[in-house]
């Protein structure tokens, strides 16, 4: 390099935070099944929500997983057939 050329970094990505909470709403005795209250908030946008199946979780993350270009999707975010 002569010092008129630029050095460019490759560009990375931002990373996707995410705040889980998850809330078993069941009674106390377990007579019950588990209740599930999950909330999910992406911290980047403020976008939040919230569900009763503890799936969705997978499908509110997946679409930001694919804007980092995540071609795969690995096992824990497979839907159980």
């Amino acid at each position: 390099m002569n010092g008129n050329e630029s050095c460019q970094e490759p560009e990375e990505s931002v990373p996707q935070s995410f705040i889980i909470k998850i809330q078993n709403n069941g009674d106390a005795a377990y007579s019950n099944p588990a209740q599930w209250r999950i909330q999910i908030i992406h911290v980047m946008t403020g976008k939040q929500v919230v569900f009763e199946n503890i799936e969705n979780i997978k499908t509110f993350i997946w679409p930001f997983l694919r804007e980092l270009n995540v071609d795969y999707q690995p096992d824990w975010l497979k839907t159980n057939v």
